[in-house]
Order: structure tokens, then sequence, then C-alpha cells
């Protein structure tokens, strides 16, 4: 009898400990879940919110080679999954949400950022952003993959943050985005 209150009472504590750790974030994938090493060319798309721009889009999975593209959210779905794989050949698309501190924490969350080849952040309250990531793993992996010429985009808010715009004079990326070719459409 001592040895079966021992095991509920271990077992008890194995799942309270394991809720205690369950991952904060949400990620969703569709295509192929298994990274692959494709060879992404630099290149920042910035717009300005409002319709997406199927050609940014387009550039951004051009510069990504066929890779993993991954677009960043604070709250919101996967509704750009089956968009950009509607426009794009790609490994896969998936949606990284990170709703707290706990999510940009999570080492988990920085190894799939740094996985991508390319990362898209989406509009929103930026100062989700701001609060969220800065300071964090988060911020970190998203400046490794930009110091590796990996490339980036966002809208609305995911631009302003790429802008660095409503920081005070503070950017949560690096500087580095100034040294790439911005997109611009044909006029």
């Amino acid at each position: 009898m001592n040895s079966l209150r021992l095991s509920v009472s271990v077992l008890t504590l194995w799942l309270a400990a394991s809720l205690a750790h369950a991952a904060s974030y949400q990620y969703f994938c569709i295509g192929n879940k298994n990274d692959i090493q494709a060879k992404p060319v630099p290149g920042v798309a910035m717009m300005g919110g409002g319709s997406d721009l199927d050609e940014a889009f387009r550039w951004l999975c051009q510069k990504g080679n066929g890779g993993d593209f991954l677009i960043l959210r604070a709250t919101g779905g996967d509704d750009y999954n089956s968009y950009v794989n509607g426009l794009c050949k790609l490994n896969s698309v998936a949606t990284l949400i990170l709703p707290d501190q706990k999510a940009t924490q999570d080492p988990a969350v920085a190894k799939i950022i740094r996985q991508a080849e390319v990362v898209f952040i989406a509009g929103g309250d930026q100062g989700n952003y701001l609060r969220g990531w800065k300071g964090t793993p988060v911020q970190d992996a998203i400046n490794a993959n930009i110091a590796a010429g990996k490339p980036i985009g966002g809208t609305s808010a995911g631009l302003a943050v790429l802008g660095g715009e409503g920081q005070r004079d503070e950017t949560l990326l690096l500087n580095r985005l100034r040294r790439i070719a911005l997109w611009q459409p044909d006029l």
C-alpha cells in the first residue's frame, strides 16, 4: 500500500511539474516539419499594414530559397500560413505566437527562430513586441538571423519594430538592417 501511495505521489508531482513548465507559446506549421539547410539571401521587406502585398511575400520567399518561412506574432492565429504557402514553394510555413515573457524565454522558441530562413513579424500592438522581446532570447535569435544574412520582413507593428519607431531611440533589432537593401516595388 505504501508503494502505491508513493507511486501516486510521484506521478502527481511529475504531472504538476510538467504542467508548470508547459510551453506558453503556440506553434502552427504546414509543410515539412524537419528543418532543411537552405542558403537564404539578405533582404528586408517592410509593409505599412492594410492589405497584404503578394509581391513582397513572394520576394521574401525567393530570398529564403525554399527554406522555412516563420511568422512571429504576440497575438492572433495562423492566418498567414495558408496565404504564404499558396504564394511560394517552401519547405514549411509556420506561425509562432509569443504571448508573454515566459514564451520568449523558452529555448525551443529561440531554436525555431534560428532555424527559419525567413522571419516575418506580423502586425498588431508594437508594444507587445517591445515589452515582450527586448533583451530576450527572441531578440537575440532575430538578430542572429539578420547577422547571418537571412531575410526579414514586417507589416504595421512588425514594420515599426524593425524600423525602430516608437522606441525612444532604443532599437529592438540591431542596426544591421541599415546595411541590407530594402524591397522596393517597381513604380
